[in-house]
């Protein structure tokens, strides 16, 4: 029997369409499986790796858990999960709240909850809950497709750690880049005659796909940025005291999260200007900036203007997945510039230990600023 065969049988058992020679072929071929590697000359896809681990986890329970006479079951629950993996699509593993998730995975959250760790590099399918497509993963994106298959908003949410950075593509066409420590919750598809709208943590990169009858909407700590297509950078952490919106190309108007738009009141960003929001004052500060200081993230650069050492720090943890305790307090307050490509920590660390002075300390994973 080819894999082929022994996939389009287990389905059609699963969905109770079997003869009773048919099932006596399709236990015969699970006894041998057990036993014997008849895979061995499958294919090295992971979708079909994927669905061989699920068939060896069913069979490790079988023999260590439970009476031979109850492995007809598990094949039953076996078809269930592999007819959900349709041939080359993309094999997450699932999680739930009670099941640990590495701090460094990336991860998808989908509408019932469902998490899903992202395996960076890959190339294949993916699925909603009820199996059907709606995007892909090419490398280290995900990409969801254009459609109506969806009658309300659905969300999903990708979470970006601290170390790593991923890039997003929405169903009108939007590519996001969701720097480290980062998160966005985003409809799985756009719909007719709603707004388009996201919502952000953190810090990523937009580059919106021109819908003038649907306003593109970003929403971040305080503020709302509405867009009908251009390229913009926000930064909202929750532990910063600002968030800032840079404007490459394009316009936004700025206005509070807790307000209707209205065009008369908001704040119009051109291009080359950032707007700082102030979260303790609720006040706006609009300047003339280098618009490549605040995207530089994107190519794994960093680059200070002007910045105090506490943000520095800050944009070195997520950077580089670390912790840092700031001992000099004084030291906090002060303003650097400095400018950093791809280098390891322990360069930059020594960079501005020899410009600047600082002094630290490391151990493992913590860095001690004196």
């Amino acid at each position: 029997m080819t894999k082929q065969e022994f996939f389009d049988l287990l389905s059609k058992y699963e969905s109770g369409k079997c003869s009773k020679s048919e099932e006596k072929l399709l236990f015969d071929f699970y006894e041998q499986f057990q036993t014997n590697d008849l895979i061995a000359n499958w294919s090295n896809l992971e979708i079909e790796q994927s669905r061989v681990k699920i068939l060896r986890n069913i069979n490790a329970t079988i023999n260590s858990q439970e009476p031979k006479k109850n492995w007809k079951k598990r094949l039953a629950i076996a078809a269930t999960i592999i007819s959900f993996i349709s041939l080359g699509s993309f094999f997450y593993k699932s999680v739930y709240n009670d099941v640990f998730v590495p701090e460094n995975a990336i991860t998808l959250t989908l509408e019932d909850g469902t998490v899903r760790i992202i395996a960076a590099e890959e190339d294949a399918n993916l699925l909603d809950l009820d199996g059907k497509t709606i995007g892909k993963q090419t490398g280290s994106g995900l990409f969801y497709t254009a459609g109506n298959t969806v009658k309300e908003i659905v969300y999903n949410t990708l979470k970006v750690p601290y170390g790593k950075s991923f890039k997003l593509g929405l169903s009108d066409g939007t590519i996001v880049h969701v720097n480290s420590g980062s998160e966005i919750r985003f409809p799985i598809q756009f719909i007719k005659g709603f707004n388009r709208t996201v919502f952000l943590t953190g810090e990523a990169y937009f580059e919106v796909a021109e819908n003038k009858k649907q306003p593109f909407i970003v929403s971040a700590a305080n503020l709302n940025i509405r867009v009908l297509g251009t390229k913009f950078n926000v930064n909202a952490y929750p532990e910063d005291k600002t968030e800032e919106i840079v404007l490459v190309e394009g316009s936004v108007a700025l206005y509070n999260k807790n307000s209707h738009y209205n065009p008369t009141k908001c704040t119009i960003l051109k291009p080359g200007f950032q707007a700082k929001h102030s979260i303790k004052t609720n006040q706006t500060k609009v300047e003339n900036v280098l618009t490549e200081v605040y995207t530089s993230w994107m190519n794994g650069e960093l680059v200070f203007r002007n910045m105090s050492f506490e943000n520095i720090a800050k944009k070195l943890e997520r950077h580089y997945n670390v912790e840092i305790q700031i001992e000099n307090k004084e030291l906090s307050s002060q303003t650097f510039n400095a400018s950093f490509g791809q280098e390891p920590l322990l360069k930059v660390l020594e960079s501005l230990k020899e410009n600047y002075g600082i002094a630290y300390k490391q151990e493992k994973n913590k860095i001690t600023i004196y």
